[in-house]
């Protein structure tokens, strides 16, 4: 249980607290809950449109609350990275050196704004788009997905910095991480879902997850937090899609 307050603790603002304190050690252990956090996350959201729609609101109006609780939880993690990665990659003809420098700057640029803008809008046209039975697996399953996306990615491939915030992840992440979080997926998508349908977003989230990590080894010869951002993004946004597209 610790392990997944840790990854909770990583993953999220929610405060809470552990026995032990939240160290490199902590940290490794906690990577191979990081699938199961995604599923409280989910919960989270999947609470929040349930209230929404017992308080009577519009659908729209709970598609922002979801929007912004999705957010707001994840202390806007992933997103920034969106944004980061962006601005890094988006210089075609900046060395590698210079990327990584690029991405860890504070400072947004014009092309990590726009990428931004867009994550945000294609996630509120895809939670308008999600109505009647599958609406609330997708809102579960979805950041569950991106979180193991994130720990896959990670197992085969190397940290593009010397040090950083997310060289644990790397460090971490090998075959019994993929295992669980594989595992844990599988199960929750074949339980609400049914079989087809969790292969299907598990199998293209994979898929998306891949071509973006073998982008980034091209560009940077490895990857990094803000890279690992934007796979959770890009993974989460694309299962939600197969799912409604399925429905």
């Amino acid at each position: 249980m610790n392990d997944l307050i840790s990854a909770l603790r990583f993953l999220t603002i929610i405060p809470l607290s552990t026995k032990e304190p939240c160290g490199e050690e902590q940290m490794a252990r906690a990577v191979a809950w990081f699938p199961l956090a995604g599923l409280v996350i989910g919960g989270l959201l999947v609470a929040a449109d349930l209230a929404g729609g017992a308080l009577g609101l519009l659908p729209w109006q709970r598609n922002i609350a979801v929007l912004i609780l999705g957010i707001v939880v994840t202390g806007a993690l992933h997103i920034d990275g969106v944004s980061d990665t962006v601005d890094g990659v988006a210089c075609s003809r900046a060395s590698r050196e210079d990327m990584l420098r690029i991405m860890k700057d504070s400072r947004i640029g014009a092309m990590g704004a726009i990428a931004l803008v867009l994550d945000l809008l294609i996630r509120f046209l895809t939670l308008s788009c999600l109505e009647g039975p599958v609406r609330l697996p997708a809102l579960l399953l979805a950041p569950a997905v991106g979180r193991f996306c994130v720990v896959l990615a990670a197992s085969i491939t190397p940290y593009a910095r010397a040090s950083g915030t997310g060289k644990t992840i790397f460090d971490t992440a090998g075959t019994r991480e993929v295992s669980a979080g594989f595992i844990t997926v599988l199960a929750a998508g074949v339980l609400l879902c049914g079989v087809e349908r969790a292969l299907l977003m598990l199998g293209g989230a994979v898929m998306a997850a891949l071509l973006l990590r073998s982008y980034f080894v091209r560009r940077l010869g490895g990857m990094t937090g803000d890279t690992l951002g934007t796979v959770n993004e890009a993974a989460e946004l694309l299962a939600m899609n197969l799912l409604l597209y399925r429905h």
